[in-house]
């Protein structure tokens, strides 16, 4: 039995691209091939697609954007996923890309500022405002954050709302981080 394993790893099967003897190791698995592996060796099958990749760029495009718009919740359930069993991981990414792009951060957080400005009509009562503020800090110190969220996005794709009082609720951080800058009209 383990000279028969010894034999299959050092087997030797000939690519039918490049007509080299390579070991078995160097080639894929296909299921209904008769030796089980594909016919050519790894090498020969990545530099295949790599050159059809290259010549069938938009044929490419087009297939992977309908293959993320069929499974567009099976893709969004795996990346949460990932994002809470890799915390760490995650955390040191975010942490890794902030630093080396400072000056993408500083033009996300002066857009925000220009549009809670250009958001913020005369009648708004800054008093209400600020109490939401406040209450999140407060809410915070129990050791879940809290943020203050705008119900109607400042800067949505559909729709814009003020920063208005009745346009603020109080959630907790990673709920309204998973939410982003998504606007959901209940009918």
């Amino acid at each position: 039995m383990i000279e028969a394993m010894k034999q299959a790893l050092e087997a030797l099967k000939p690519c039918k691209s490049c007509k080299q003897e390579k070991p078995t190791s160097m080639f894929g698995a296909k299921v209904n091939a008769k030796d089980g592996l594909q016919p050519y060796c790894k090498p020969c099958a990545s530099a295949y697609r790599a050159q059809w990749n290259s010549a069938n760029k938009e044929r490419k495009a087009e297939r992977n954007a309908a293959y993320r718009l069929e499974k567009r919740e099976q893709i969004l359930a795996s990346k949460a996923i990932y994002r809470i069993t890799s915390k760490e991981k995650v955390s040191l990414q975010q942490k890794t890309w902030a630093q080396k792009n400072k000056t993408t951060i500083n033009a996300i957080a002066a857009k925000r500022r220009a549009a809670l400005l250009n958001r913020t009509p005369l009648w708004a009562n800054k008093s209400y405002v600020a109490d939401f503020y406040r209450a999140a800090e407060i809410l915070s110190r129990g050791g879940v954050q809290f943020h203050v969220d705008h119900i109607i996005p400042l800067q949505g794709n559909l729709v814009s709302g003020f920063h208005v009082e009745n346009n603020l609720q109080i959630l907790p951080a990673h709920i309204n981080t998973s939410k982003g800058n998504k606007y959901e009209q209940s009918i």
